[in-house]
């Protein structure tokens, strides 16, 4: 079993990489001056993260494909943007590249927010079906549940009739001390009939501060690239890019979203 402190120790204090330590109890890794490669085996097939500057992390990926160590097909792959994999190597790995997304995070408590006193905590053993159906009509591509095993709480902004305008959710990951954890945000999404009013941003900052008052190192969110709108509310509630990453899919597969 892989510790986080058993890790080369250019990585002991990744924010990205302690955040994603949660799944090394069944991971095999592998090192290679600034690349770091490390290999998941889920129920649902096998998962890949790769880290490293300057296309390392890429060539890293393709010296393990090339020396049969590595092979598809892949449940997930993800990796910096600085390098891209070459199309034969995904083709064997049988995955296909998404659109670029953000690391984010923050490790303090953002300005108060118009809307956030509306903003209140959910009970997913009560509200998991009303979560569920705010979901369906503000972010239908989410895979975030309120019934996922590692859901460390949900928020939501209720209209005067008491439906759900808008909610978020956040998981617990690793941190850089074993033992301890953090939060990553999910599942954003605000109704259609309520967004341009703020929603968004109460409740990322009401889950932002909780996660830091319960005593997260930092919090984290996945954002895609292109999303100048989303970066810029996050910077304003004090996140910063850690990382630029680039997923990769099994081919066919639908699923696209960057934090889940």
């Amino acid at each position: 079993m892989t510790r986080i402190d058993e890790l080369p120790s250019r990585w002991r204090q990744d924010r990205l990489v302690c955040s994603d330590a949660v799944g090394l109890g069944r991971s095999w890794l592998e090192v290679d001056g600034d690349a770091l490669v490390t290999v998941a085996a889920h129920r649902s097939g096998t998962s890949v993260a790769a880290y490293g500057p300057d296309g390392a992390a890429a060539r890293l990926v393709t010296a393990l494909v090339s020396s049969g160590r590595l092979h598809g097909p892949l449940h997930w792959l993800t990796m910096p943007r600085d390098g891209d994999l070459a199309s034969d190597v995904a083709a064997t790995l049988d995955v296909e590249p998404l659109p670029g997304w953000d690391w984010l995070s923050a490790d303090t408590a953002p300005p108060p927010q118009p809307h956030e006193g509306d903003v209140v905590r959910l009970d997913p053993a009560v509200d998991a079906d009303a979560i569920r159906e705010c979901l369906r009509a503000a972010n239908p591509g989410t895979e975030a549940d309120p019934a996922g095993p590692h859901e460390a709480g949900w928020w939501g902004v209720a209209s005067d009739d008491g439906a759900l305008l808008g909610v978020i959710g956040a998981s617990r990951r690793g941190a850089a001390e074993p033992g301890r954890t953090t939060w990553h945000l999910h599942g954003l999404g605000v109704h259609p009939v309520a967004r341009r009013q703020g929603l968004g941003r109460a409740l990322t900052a009401a889950a932002l501060r909780d996660g830091l008052r319960t005593g997260s190192p930092w919090v984290s969110l996945g954002v895609w690239a292109d999303n100048e709108a989303a970066l810029a509310m996050y910077a304003a509630l004090g996140f910063r890019t850690d990382h630029q990453r680039r997923s990769y899919r099994p081919v066919g597969l639908s699923t696209t979203h960057p934090s889940h």
